[in-house]
């Protein structure tokens, strides 16, 4: 796992209940697990949830030892945003939101992202179409791929291994948080 076991627990837990879920952590998730199966539930348009999941990543990102996890979850949203669903949140709803941490971390990860494509858009093979992302239909499918996939602009999408070409490249790596320890977990 990367991130502290006995804190993993507390947390995850936290947003697990403010996310509504109503489960139980398995003891085989990782931290990276619950961000994503919080963040695919709360982007949905009509969960009612997504305020209270915010205001716990908002009390985690004013500690340090939990702003990677914070910062995954909302990663885990952005991502999910950017494939432009009507059946889910968009980034806008979103970012207003999020508490004033919360905010400046949604905006690192935006900027940070926005490199990476910039150098994928110069440096990678043709990206692919992100139509063959939104033709999905297995939600456990959509929840693992909307959440770890990004569409760009253009309408192609990148995803955790571009990141992490990009890193290992570029040397660029956005700070408190390891998108190589992320994809090693």
């Amino acid at each position: 796992m990367w991130f502290a076991k006995g804190r993993s627990r507390s947390r995850g837990a936290q947003l697990v209940r403010a996310a509504g879920l109503g489960r139980r952590i398995p003891s085989s998730a990782s931290e990276f697990d619950i961000c994503r199966d919080v963040a695919f539930q709360v982007s949905q348009s009509s969960s009612r949830e997504l305020e209270a999941v915010l205001a716990v990543v908002e009390a985690l990102l004013s500690t340090e030892s939990d702003y990677a996890f914070a910062c995954c979850l909302l990663e885990d949203l952005q991502n999910v945003t950017s494939h432009g669903l009507p059946q889910r949140r968009t980034d806008e709803e979103i970012r207003g939101l999020l508490g004033p941490r919360g905010l400046i971390c949604w905006a690192t990860l935006d900027t940070y992202w926005a490199k990476v494509s910039a150098w994928c858009e110069q440096h990678r093979a043709p990206l692919k179409s992100g139509s063959e992302l939104l033709a999905i239909q297995n939600s456990r499918l959509q929840g693992l791929l909307w959440t770890s996939l990004r569409t760009l602009p253009t309408g192609n999408y990148i995803g955790i291994a571009d990141v992490i070409s990009y890193q290992k490249n570029v040397g660029d790596l956005m700070p408190n948080y390891s998108h190589i320890t992320k994809a090693l977990d």
